[in-house]
């Protein structure tokens, strides 16, 4: 079975509304989609894999999916910017990792982990901190 997750779940996991960010939601989900197929065990994608197991690969999938559309969203200009209206002023979020802003990234490849593929050459989620989000160091 291949790993299914839909446009609106992405939107709703974002917190967009509307369709003016399908496409670009599409892209992304094409996109990473493959490149979290092919990291997983070739068994984990079986037909005869459980339905638990098929909802957490497809939960992992969305969770990742949305954690890159937000990191996106928010480095875009529209988003950085700041203002101040008479005594109130107002400035971006500012988060400790940029790639990562939600975390969803990480928790998404969490999830994976059992199901990853052996000597697979990507970031293992037990060498990125959450603190810092570099790799290498112990949170």
């Amino acid at each position: 079975m291949a790993i299914s997750v839909g446009i609106e779940a992405i939107k709703r996991k974002v917190g967009l509304e509307g369709s003016s960010w399908d496409s670009h939601v599409t892209l992304l989900m094409n996109e990473q989609i493959s490149v979290i197929e092919y990291a997983l065990e070739p068994g984990a994608l079986s037909s005869s894999a459980e339905s638990g197991l098929q909802a957490s690969l497809n939960l992992a999938a969305l969770e990742i999916i949305a954690g890159k559309l937000f990191a996106e969203i928010s480095r875009r200009p529209e988003f950085q910017l700041s203002f101040k209206l008479g005594d109130v002023e107002m400035y971006p979020r500012k988060y400790d990792n940029v790639d990562d802003p939600t975390l969803l990234i990480k928790k998404g490849w969490s999830r994976l982990a059992p199901y990853l593929k052996q000597g697979q050459p990507n970031v293992r989620p037990s060498t990125i901190s959450q603190v810092t989000g570099k790799q290498g160091e112990e949170a």
